[in-house]
C-alpha cells in the first residue's frame, strides 16, 4: 500500500481509471482505495509504480455527479409510495 495526499475531488472510478490508462494497475476491490482521517490515501499498488501514481492523484480533479432520483424514489424520500400517491388522486 502507498500513502498519498487526497485530492480535493476524489472520484474513486476516475481515479481507478487514470491509474489503469497510464498503466498501473489496481484492483476494483473498494479497499485498494482508501481515505484516511488525516487526509491522507492509500492505494493498493505496486510500489515500482509510486512515483508514476503520484502525479496522477495529485493531477485528479474528479467529478461529483448526484444520480437523478426515480419518481418512485423520491415519492419514498417524502414517505409516499405509489399507492399513496394514487389513493390521493383517486386513481386505481
Amino acid at each position: 500500500m502507498t500513502k498519498f495526499i487526497k485530492p480535493k475531488n476524489l472520484n474513486g472510478h476516475e481515479l481507478r481509471d487514470q491509474l489503469r490508462a497510464a498503466g498501473i494497475p489496481i484492483s476494483n476491490d473498494p479497499l485498494s482505495i482508501v481515505v484516511e482521517g488525516d487526509d491522507s490515501l492509500t492505494l493498493l499498488i505496486d510500489e515500482k509504480f509510486e512515483k508514476q501514481a503520484a502525479d496522477i492523484v495529485a493531477n485528479h480533479d474528479g467529478t461529483i455527479i448526484a444520480p437523478e432520483m426515480t419518481p418512485a424514489e423520491k415519492l419514498a424520500k417524502a414517505g409516499l409510495s405509489i399507492a399513496d400517491l394514487k389513493a390521493l388522486l383517486n386513481i386505481e
